[in-house]
């Protein structure tokens, strides 16, 4: 039996086709069962999975809860970035950090993306990285020099991953 260049033998492929239109045969033109031209049609499967479909989305949007704010007793500086950032949408955060230039904290608005440890500083202690609305950048901070923190209902669509 001669083998075509794809590696298909012609007696396969008009199986294949065979099938192909025994599946589809009351779609099929030519099919016994196929409704006259012009005549009503059922709506048909793809109909169905539309409307199941606009049905889902409209439970989706109704209104989200309000915001509720961290459980009681979040009061660990990391414990609360990483709340922030595990809700769905995740949390804007409010920062007073106290960075080496300036001798006096200062309040930023940070969106919170993960922690990494440094092998050059001390290697126990993470950095918390965040993009800075007030530098328009990813900043890395030390957990110690951060005087305060709040979690703000303001959530944020993630300009990278989130890796809480």
């Amino acid at each position: 039996m001669p083998i075509n260049p794809r590696g298909l033998t012609p007696g396969l492929v008009d199986r294949i086709r065979n099938q192909v239109r025994n599946i589809f045969a009351p779609s099929a033109p030519n099919a016994p069962n196929a409704p006259e031209p012009g005549a009503p049609q059922d709506p048909g499967f793809f109909s169905r999975i539309r409307d199941q479909a606009k049905s889902w989305l409209s439970k989706r949007r109704e209104e989200a809860p309000p915001f509720q704010g961290p459980p009681a007793g979040l009061n660990d500086i990391m414990a609360r970035i990483q709340w922030a950032g595990r809700q769905n949408p995740p949390r804007m955060l409010r920062m007073s950090y106290q960075s080496k230039d300036s001798p006096m904290p200062q309040w930023r608005n940070v969106e919170p993306y993960s922690y990494r440890y440094r092998a050059k500083e001390d290697p126990h202690i993470p950095l918390f990285f965040g993009y800075c609305h007030k530098d328009q950048g990813i900043e890395a901070y030390k957990l110690q020099r951060i005087a305060d923190i709040q979690i703000t209902d303001k959530p944020f669509a993630p300009k990278y991953e989130v890796e809480f």
